[in-house]
């Protein structure tokens, strides 16, 4: 038997997302101690490994549920639906990024409008998946092929002289 702590271990989850799994009978513990603890079996460990792993995927708690507890239930139908989502969600983000490279482009535009502030460019950014690593890769990229156009596109944001030449000087 596994204590809630081993499993949050194991599977670098928080104390909180097994509670909340719990409290919607996603994966609810085979026992508990005299103290009321929660504990855990080898069952219940290979549940969690599939949570784990439909979650990776990107599906909603509630179509995992529906997978776990029917077994006849057939979830390459609902895998199917998921990657037909990511690539409705990739065309969108390609669109995107050319509709940045086209504003990228045309300098003056750039220079004459206030597109987004650096605080909205990092939410949108954030929202698409990027990480700070990202972030970098992303502006490491932007200032090798078109350093002039990436100053511009870091003064669009509103960012100060320091602040663009510090990201320019880590960047290159």
């Amino acid at each position: 038997m596994f204590k809630i702590s081993e499993l949050c271990k194991m599977f670098n989850l928080s104390r909180s997302t097994l509670l909340y799994y719990d409290s919607i009978g996603l994966l609810t513990p085979s026992a508990r101690t005299e103290a009321n603890y929660r504990l855990y079996s080898n069952e219940d460990l290979l549940r969690l490994e599939k949570i784990c792993t439909f979650r990776k995927a990107g599906l909603p708690l509630d179509e995992i549920k529906q997978i776990l507890e029917y077994e006849d239930i057939e979830y390459s139908n609902i895998l199917m639906d998921r990657f037909n989502q990511i690539n409705t969600e990739i065309q969108d983000l390609k669109k995107q990024q050319a509709c940045i490279a086209s504003m990228l482009k045309n300098n003056d535009f750039l220079k004459t409008s206030a597109l987004i502030t650096k605080q909205t460019w990092n939410k949108l950014m954030n929202s698409a998946g990027f990480d700070e690593n990202a972030a970098k890769k992303w502006h490491t990229l932007f200032e090798q092929i078109s350093p002039s156009e990436h100053t511009i596109f870091l003064e669009s944001l509103g960012l100060s002289r320091a602040e663009i030449e510090e990201i320019k000087q880590w960047s290159k």
